[in-house]
């Protein structure tokens, strides 16, 4: 199939590169909700990338919406290189199973108050033509707390501790089939159609 595998943690969530802004320090930046719509509008019109800003308690809702659909949900960064590294592989995936009932959903964890990291993500999707469902967090929300929810033992998916690149895949019944740091692509490739064919037989 000739995909390309990195199975080794390319990013941690702290220190990923030189124009990281921390939340402790962003968040007195104003104008991020505008630069959001704004880069997001330019986005959707001129490459038909679909972009939501949304709080950390719309994450689950967003994915539950897909029942009976197989959910690839991908955390990433901007300045992680394997994360970006991996969007090709992940238009793939929507492009070959998405008529089949796959889902991809890629979910960027920077700062919203940093808003150059934001334009830059923004615009690195256009690039990309990652025309699959893309969430960036909403205004006054913390990327810190929603690697440690994301990380709950109470949700029963106990180890993501804020390195990428990081994937959840959601079962047709919406149940969390894979919670993994640095998955294999084509480990990923299999993995999906798997479920596909077992929910068609189940």
């Amino acid at each position: 199939m000739g995909l390309a595998l990195f199975s080794a943690v390319g990013c941690t969530f702290s220190g990923h590169g030189t124009d990281h802004t921390s939340a402790t320090t962003a968040h007195g930046e104003s104008g991020s909700g505008q630069a959001i719509e704004q880069v997001s509008a330019r986005a959707g019109r001129d490459s038909g990338v679909e972009v939501h800003a949304i709080r950390y308690d719309e994450l689950d809702p967003m994915v539950r919406r897909y029942h009976g659909k197989v959910v690839v949900v991908d955390f990433w960064l901007f300045h992680c290189k394997p994360c970006k590294a991996g969007f090709p592989y992940l238009l793939q995936l929507h492009q070959k199973y998405g008529s089949h009932g796959v889902v991809v959903l890629a979910v960027n964890l920077d700062d919203p108050a940093n808003t150059a990291v934001r334009e830059k993500a923004l615009a690195f999707l256009k690039q990309t033509k990652a025309n699959f469902t893309n969430v960036v967090l909403a205004d006054g929300e913390h990327p810190e707390q929603w690697v440690t929810m994301r990380s709950d033992p109470a949700r029963g998916v106990p180890g993501f501790v804020g390195e990428f690149p990081f994937t959840e895949v959601y079962d047709r019944k919406g149940g969390l089939a894979l919670h993994e740091v640095g998955v294999d692509h084509d480990v990923l490739d299999e993995f999906v159609q798997k479920l596909l064919i077992d929910g068609m037989t189940n």
